[in-house]
């Protein structure tokens, strides 16, 4: 038994090493986007989060502190998927780290991560039966987030599923102080988000990984075994959807509760497995492979996108608000100059990196097609002109 513990763990600390080596390299080239920034400077947990961070690791590293709570997260997940899955649970770590929305909130500098964490740790306390505990999380996580209304709405529907009276009415308590002190617009006209948002589950996912997430919920609704974990993804996801006819819902407030679902996608696929005899189990080894294969693809889309300047043009990147910044800012420091005109491309993000604004005989910086510095990222040249303003 000590033996087959050991070789779980080790096969955990190996995929987590891995992973945070990629997060680090990732890391790298990732600079500061103007969103992360006008995060940074909002009034809330996150915010207090980042900028201790900021303090800690200094502007380079600043997610480095949400890639040790992702690595966190990993290991609560893994101890979940003990649970769900038995001997198999290291495969739900492999799934979880290859999901493009889990790569997002390892790095991005929103509450993404945050709220994972917090998912995953109060689904754990609640498996494990840990009562008081579990309830002074919840407590505290009324501050964490807005987007915990979702999961005091799940709790609300799984304690009176499970005739939790203690749960009920301290969830239903929560989630009207929540609404509260956030504050929440549930207004809009009728509009055509829906297919936008499921879009944006696809990517989240990958697309295949995403229809049998759909499925999953679909069969534990009238089938499956209902605990939290399914309440939590359900609840979310039904609101995520509803909220889609009539406004846009904001992604990172509802994607953390579908992400942390993969322990219950695959306890469902294996059970469906597990009970087909081996000559009929070809349509569940094609369904693994596709997914698996769809996961893989999307991980190196998202991991290797600064190759793509190579062959599309920059304001065409998704990504491009996350580039150049950092390189810039180190390059024009290189050449002694400290101060810009605040009208330069991309001034915040370069004052996050020390570039201050300049006061008076002020130079702008602009792109242009041959220009006096010349950045080299990932194979491609971008040149920037420096000019009087």
């Amino acid at each position: 038994m000590y033996e087959i513990l050991r070789l779980k763990y080790y096969k955990l600390i190996i995929i987590l090493l891995i992973d945070f080596l990629i997060l680090l390299w990732h890391n790298h080239y990732l600079s500061i986007s103007i969103y992360e920034i006008q995060e940074l400077n909002n009034n809330t947990f996150n915010a207090y989060f980042a900028n201790l961070a900021l303090k800690i690791f200094g502007a380079n590293y600043i997610r480095l502190a949400y890639i040790i709570l992702h690595i966190i997260s990993n290991i609560l997940l893994f101890k979940i998927s003990q649970i769900y899955l038995k001997d198999n649970a290291i495969i739900a770590n492999i799934i979880f780290n290859l999901c493009p929305s889990a790569l997002a909130s390892a790095l991005l500098i929103n509450p993404a991560g945050i709220i994972i964490f917090i998912i995953l740790l109060m689904t754990y306390l609640e498996l494990k039966k840990s009562k008081i505990t579990f309830y002074i999380v919840l407590i505290i996580s009324v501050f964490i987030d807005k987007a915990m209304i979702s999961f005091y709405l799940a709790c609300i529907f799984y304690a009176y599923f499970k005739r939790w009276n203690n749960l009920f009415f301290l969830s239903f308590i929560l989630f009207f102080v929540s609404l509260l002190i956030n504050g929440y617009d549930f207004s809009g006209r009728p509009r055509g988000y829906f297919l936008e948002i499921l879009t944006i589950c696809a990517a989240a996912f990958s697309p295949p990984l995403f229809l049998y997430f759909f499925y999953t919920i679909y069969y534990t609704t009238f089938k499956g075994k209902k605990d939290l974990l399914y309440f939590c993804s359900a609840t979310s996801f039904i609101i995520y959807l509803v909220l889609s006819f009539r406004q846009k819902p904001d992604s990172p407030e509802f994607l953390p509760f579908l992400i942390v679902s993969i322990p219950l996608i695959i306890q469902n696929f294996l059970n469906s497995y597990k009970v087909h005899l081996p000559q009929f189990r070809k349509k569940h080894k094609l369904i693994m492979w596709f997914i698996l294969i769809s996961l893989i693809i999307s991980y190196i889309f998202v991991i290797f996108n600064p190759f793509f300047y190579k062959f599309i043009e920059t304001n065409e990147h998704f990504a491009n608000k996350y580039h150049l910044s950092k390189e810039l800012a180190k390059e024009l420091k290189n050449n002694q100059i400290y101060e810009l005109s605040s009208k330069s491309t991309n001034f915040n993000t370069l004052n996050f990196y020390g570039i201050k604004q300049c006061r008076k005989n002020c130079k702008i910086l602009k792109p242009c097609k041959k220009g006096n510095f010349k950045i080299n990222f990932f194979f491609q040249q971008f040149n920037y002109c420096l000019k009087n303003e």
